[in-house]
């Protein structure tokens, strides 16, 4: 089998990996004079995900895997857009504001962030690592400045890593039938639980070591449940350096009423039909839609050669159809997110038609014509803090985007600190 580059029907791409292509079309067409910035990202993006995609192997529940991979912002990025040709985009004010809260927690001193990020509800061979993508280059971007500032300060930077989760049911992963009984009978519970296993050995740090990173659990949709799960399997010396930012959680309505669970499930059902017959006809899914089959030839191929994981056979895909439908059931019936004990930050869209509240939205509407702009709620020791947008939110913060190249480039051409191993 061959690894040649997945093209689309139509047009070679850029890169190999469908979001970055679909993203690239979009952001120059808005902002054309910033083509050869994004694209230096976006090739960096593109190369360090190919490269570091692997398949993790569980050994609390054998014989299940999902694929993952690595993207790290790294001192030389910074300093190859500052040796681009510099075009400033004016000064105008980021509408996007929901995410200022999401750093409240972090610790400006930690020397390693690590990012692990989960994937949303996806039908097979959907669901493998890229899924998640999207979400992974929007926190790749604006996570520059992490590394970018203390290079124009000439001082040492943190190391800034970001891990993308695919499912068990989604491409290079696999399922047993134990796992399917236990989606069964332990919701996604069971998903925190290997979620926090891969974790474990990623940071692979014990309690007494002096090196605390800061870790951020971010998932979409289901990603946002499991995420929230797994936070709960983490053992304590990582819980207390571990930030949970959930968004559109879907199916957060377990311990609500019998009535209002029902009437909740059958929302998130209808919900869905309706968020992905809104994103049908848009250009970004067009484009997605273009690349998927061949990224995912690619793909398999690439997995088949590179690490030994053959294409699922008629027993393995039942499977994965089993776990899929087996979740569903339970978006539908519904689970309860800790926010009493556990400390999150929770993004609801208030036009997202999976999780929207007619209650909150008239709350929102009363904060704000109280002259608070962006409200926020508390859910015990929680924060929720409502968005214009909707469920699956593909991320168009562009304008950030050009500022942040805007700074990393003026960081890329001042004071540089040498980050080569010393003897």
């Amino acid at each position: 089998m061959s690894l040649e580059h997945p093209k689309s029907a139509e047009k070679p791409g850029e890169f190999r990996t469908p979001f970055c292509n679909a993203i690239f079309k979009e952001f120059i067409a808005q902002y054309p004079e910033k083509t050869e910035a994004i694209k230096t990202i976006f090739k960096e993006i593109d190369a360090q995900a190919i490269d570091n995609l692997d398949v993790f192997r569980s050994t609390r529940f054998p014989g299940v895997s999902f694929s993952y991979s690595k993207l790290t912002v790294t001192p030389a990025l910074i300093e190859k857009l500052g040796s681009l040709q510099f075009s400033e985009t004016p000064t105008a004010a980021i509408s996007e504001t929901p995410e200022k809260t999401e750093g409240a927690e972090a610790d400006p001193n930690a020397k390693r962030h690590d990012y692990f990020l989960f994937t949303a509800m996806n039908l097979p061979p959907g669901g493998h690592a890229f899924t998640a993508q999207d979400v992974a280059i929007d926190r790749f971007l604006r996570l520059i400045p992490l590394v970018a500032v203390p290079l124009a300060r000439g001082e040492k930077p943190p190391q800034v890593n970001i891990y993308f989760l695919g499912d068990t049911t989604g491409l290079g992963g696999s399922v047993t039938p134990k796992w399917l009984i236990g989606t069964q009978l332990r919701g996604f519970n069971q998903d925190g639980e290997l979620r926090a296993e891969f974790i474990k050995k990623v940071e692979n740090a014990e309690p007494e070591t002096e090196d605390k990173p800061h870790i951020v659990l971010q998932g979409v949709s289901k990603g946002a449940i499991i995420a929230e799960k797994t936070s709960r399997y983490l053992p304590q010396h990582l819980r207390k350096h571990t930030q949970r930012l959930l968004d559109n959680p879907a199916g957060d309505h377990g311990d609500e009423a019998i009535l209002d669970r029902a009437r909740k499930g059958l929302q998130v059902l209808a919900g869905y039909r309706r968020e992905l017959a809104y994103h049908a006809g848009s250009n970004m899914m067009q484009n997605l839609s273009a690349e998927g089959g061949p990224f995912i030839r690619y793909f398999s191929n690439y997995l088949a050669t590179k690490k030994g994981v053959p294409e699922d056979n008629r027993s393995q895909r039942s499977l994965k159809w089993g776990v899929v439908l087996s979740e569903v059931g339970n978006l539908v019936k519904g689970t309860s997110l800790d926010t009493q004990e556990v400390r999150s930050f929770i993004r609801r869209g208030i036009d997202d038609p999976v999780t929207k509240s007619d209650a909150r939205t008239r709350e929102v509407q009363e904060k704000v014509a109280r002259g608070i702009p962006h409200p926020f709620f508390q859910r015990g020791r929680s924060s929720e803090i409502p968005f214009k947008g909707r469920h699956f939110f593909i991320y168009h913060r562009y304008h950030r985007w050009s500022t942040i190249l805007d700074f990393a480039q003026k960081a890329g051409r001042g004071k540089k600190w040498d980050w080569s191993p010393k003897p």
